[in-house]
């Protein structure tokens, strides 16, 4: 199981973690949590009128759970016959800050315990927004989807450059198993 520990911080986005909890016994008990990887939350706006953070400008989009990980794993469906159990795990990240928003992508093909270094994988100008991963029971082929804002942050629903609409897009990135079982380089369509 994969949880995102929040962090707090009054003025920008926070370092949280994400972390992994194994159990070995069909869940009747749990490992403690260990962290895998640093992750910032995409509050580097709070919005006072709803109490929450939003990524794409004042009243706009809440992005509460952008760093929470989204995973997927090679299961070999339906048989099993031909998992290689590799796991891929993505997040959105705002370490950067405002108008940088990054999609993150990692995997193991080691059951949780090893990972590869983690990269940013969205195209030039998008700002993540929130993310999925689908691996092939097989292991072969990976794709990610995501949500991204292509627009800078609103500062107000008035006034010059902010009667554009903020434009949210829908993006499809795929990638082959590299040589070695890792996940190669991510290129957009199926």
């Amino acid at each position: 199981m994969f949880d995102y520990q929040f962090a707090f911080d009054p003025t920008t986005a926070a370092k949280g973690q994400i972390q992994v909890i194994k159990s070995f016994d069909g869940g009747a008990t749990w490992t403690r949590p260990r962290n895998l990887f640093d992750a910032y939350d995409t509050c580097n706006y709070f919005e006072p009128s709803i109490g929450r953070c939003v990524e794409d400008g004042v009243a706009g989009a809440r992005s509460d759970l952008s760093p929470a990980p989204s995973v997927d794993i090679a299961n070999g469906a339906p048989s099993g016959s031909d998992a290689t159990d590799e796991i891929v795990l993505t997040w959105v990240d705002g370490r950067d800050g405002l108008n940088h928003e990054h999609v993150m992508f990692t995997s193991s093909g080691a059951g949780g315990s090893n990972w590869e270094p983690v990269r940013e994988v969205e195209r030039r100008g998008d700002r993540g927004y929130y993310s999925a991963p689908a691996i092939s029971p097989n292991g072969t082929d990976t794709w990610l989807v995501y949500n991204a804002f292509t627009t800078p942050f609103r500062e107000s629903a008035e006034g010059p450059g902010n009667d554009r609409q903020r434009q949210l897009v829908g993006v499809v990135l795929h990638a082959n198993d590299g040589a070695s079982g890792s996940v190669g380089s991510f290129s957009q369509g199926a």
